[in-house]
């Protein structure tokens, strides 16, 4: 019995493994992309075209294919009510994102991802340049730099992890460790043991904790071999 727990709680943390691994990956790109879409080339638009714009970005068949809104406080007033977690998706329509018409052309049209909306709150936020819109900030509040950005937040808005970009079965495995977290943070502050080491191990595959926190967080928790060798990839 001990034999078998060992094999699959290697096997467990080698797809965590693969997972923060992923998610590690995809927050060294956004950087190199940073500076690639960031910044478009400085072009004077009237208020006039860049309303027209936005609303041309935001009609686009991609935003019907499943429920998303525009509406930041209904997306987390949404959350709140369902338990379900928010999928933010930031673009922009005041100059061309050739990055941005990939993904939506690509993942985010895919029946496959239309059918995995059922599970979160999708919430877009077009940076428009059109003055009077509401969070027009909202990329760079979130610590974000680039477009196209993914990530998943809280129902308070808050960000919890970049979300990987790559296909439907990544932004998948990410809400389902999502959640779990709730119920494993209301067990582990009962000072129950095995949800406290179940909690680090799922805030580390997710990428959510520091090197500094990690250290100290391990600390207090018994891992077994294998748990202990997913912290070292990780750090």
């Amino acid at each position: 019995m001990r034999a078998n727990a060992g094999v699959a709680s290697r096997a467990r943390c080698a797809q965590a493994a693969v997972l923060a691994t992923a998610i590690m990956k995809f927050s060294r790109l956004a950087v190199c992309l940073a500076a690639l879409c960031a910044v478009a080339p400085a072009q004077v638009k009237s208020q006039e075209q860049l309303v027209a714009m936005r609303e041309e970005k935001l009609s686009k068949t991609v935003f019907g294919r499943a429920e998303w809104t525009a509406d930041f406080a209904a997306a987390k007033n949404q959350a709140a009510e369902t338990g379900k977690p928010i999928l933010a998706y930031f673009t922009r329509s005041y100059a061309q994102c050739g990055p941005c018409d990939a993904i939506e052309s690509g993942l985010l049209s895919s029946p496959e991802f239309v059918e995995f909306a059922k599970s979160v709150v999708l919430f877009v936020h077009c940076t428009s340049h059109v003055e009077g819109d509401a969070n027009p900030h909202l990329l760079r509040e979130k610590g974000f730099v680039s477009y196209p950005t993914l990530c998943f937040m809280d129902a308070d808005g808050n960000v919890t992890v970049r979300a990987p970009q790559r296909d439907v079965a990544g932004l998948a495995a990410v809400a389902s460790r999502l959640g779990e977290l709730e119920q494993l943070r209301e067990l582990a502050g009962e000072g129950d043991e095995d949800a406290i080491r179940r909690l680090l191990l799922c805030e580390v595959e997710l990428g959510m904790l520091t090197r500094a926190q990690i250290l100290e967080r391990r600390k207090n928790v018994e891992l077994d071999e294998a748990e202990g060798a997913l912290m070292v990839i990780v750090q």
